[in-house]
């Protein structure tokens, strides 16, 4: 549920929106202040918190939810060392295959 590069974002979606980040505040634990700074313009832009901007997938196959996935960005730049496995993979990955698979 994403409206990204949507200036006007239709009331019923934003009330969705609103309604799943209120929920997902009483379940997610403590945040910062940053990270609810962060969280809440991702949703006003129109985004769902059950995704997030760098595409990041969890365990289970879906997009991982925006907090889990900062924070995994967050370590991998105060950490590069601990993700250089996860470089080579991607330095792997073939571009052409990549591009068929993403929709415009």
């Amino acid at each position: 549920m994403t409206m990204k590069n949507s200036n006007v974002i239709d009331k019923s979606i934003r009330d969705i929106l609103r309604r799943e980040l209120k929920e997902y505040e009483q379940t997610v634990g403590e945040l910062t202040l940053d990270e609810r700074k962060e969280l809440h313009e991702w949703v006003k832009a129109g985004n769902s918190v059950r995704e997030n901007p760098a595409l990041i997938y969890g365990e289970d196959g879906g997009p991982m939810d925006y907090i889990s996935a900062i924070m995994i960005i967050d370590d991998m730049n105060r950490n590069p060392d601990d993700y250089q496995w996860w470089q080579s993979v991607a330095n792997n990955i073939d571009e052409d295959i990549l591009l068929d698979n993403v929709a415009f």
